[in-house]
């Protein structure tokens, strides 16, 4: 499962101290949403009212287990994707849709490598 954040190549490469803080800002936002799912989901009913809160707090706990599974992240660490990971993602996307993209070109890793240990950890 994991997350994924996507932006322009322009933009990442003429505003990536905005991308930067934006990365940050959102990561400690998961983590805070992971460690207060009652009220994080309370926020979300909130701001949605057709929304139940059983169900979104239901499957919102239902996911947190798959977030640092070994298969979609590094070494049980929030945001961090193996390569092989993205690699074998962008093979079959190539295979599937007959692109020719490359994993350099899609996959930025640099802003969530400089994340504090503690947000990677999920504390």
């Amino acid at each position: 499962m994991g997350h994924t954040l996507v932006v322009n190549t322009d933009y990442l490469e003429s505003q990536a101290d905005v991308v930067e803080r934006f990365v940050a800002a959102w990561a400690e936002s998961i983590v805070w949403a992971r460690n207060n799912p009652e009220l994080a989901v309370s926020h979300l009913v909130e701001a949605n009212p057709e929304l139940d809160y059983d169900v979104q707090l239901t499957n919102y706990l239902a996911t947190i287990p798959y977030e640092t599974d070994e298969n979609a992240s590094t070494e049980g660490q929030l945001f961090l994707f193996p390569r092989e990971k993205m690699e074998s993602t962008t093979d079959l996307a190539n295979e599937t849709y007959d692109l020719n993209l490359n994993v350099d070109d899609i996959y930025v890793d640099k802003f969530v490598n400089a994340l504090p240990s503690d947000i990677l950890d999920g504390e």
